[in-house]
């Protein structure tokens, strides 16, 4: 066996191919017996090779527990559109439900409060969170013109 792969490391001519379709010469390889020692420099080829592959499954297991963050915030998102459109039905908010109005985006709704009895005792705007969910950016601009009461009645007409 050792006279084989002297002879395969000498001949400059002898070819082989890649499975990536890539040839290359015999005489550049590391060649050696399988039940016999590695040679230090497939040792160390072996060792890059265990690395590289450790470091792939940690990234890919960095990359799943991200997915499954994201994954359970999108069912935690879902929930909460759900719970955003029953609320009126089902609320500690104590209001008439033909005086609710959906608007989902960027609030949920407008409370014309008394509306549906004939007086209107105010306007509210209102969104519905649940869990550790906060306002938006553009929510809080809403709320900041409300309290600052920048907010006009307008009729357009044609």
């Amino acid at each position: 066996m050792d006279d084989i792969l002297s002879h395969l490391r000498s001949d400059k001519n002898l070819k082989a191919e890649c499975k990536c379709g890539k040839s290359f010469r015999l005489a550049d390889a590391i060649l050696f017996r399988v039940d016999g020692d590695m040679p230090p420099e497939a040792k160390a080829w072996q060792e890059k090779k265990t690395e590289k592959i450790k470091n792939m499954k940690e990234a890919l297991e960095r990359s799943k527990g991200r997915l499954d963050i994201a994954s359970e915030h999108q069912e935690s998102v879902k929930r909460g559109k759900l719970v955003e459109k029953l609320i009126p039905a089902y609320s500690e908010i104590r209001f008439d439900i033909r005086d609710y109005r959906p608007l989902w985006e960027p609030i949920d709704f407008v409370i014309f409060n008394g509306l549906s009895g004939g007086k209107l005792d105010s306007l509210r705007f209102v969104d519905c969170k649940s869990g550790a969910a906060s306002l938006t950016n553009r929510q809080k601009k809403i709320r900041e013109a409300v309290r600052a009461r920048k907010v006009r009645f307008e009729t357009f007409e044609r």
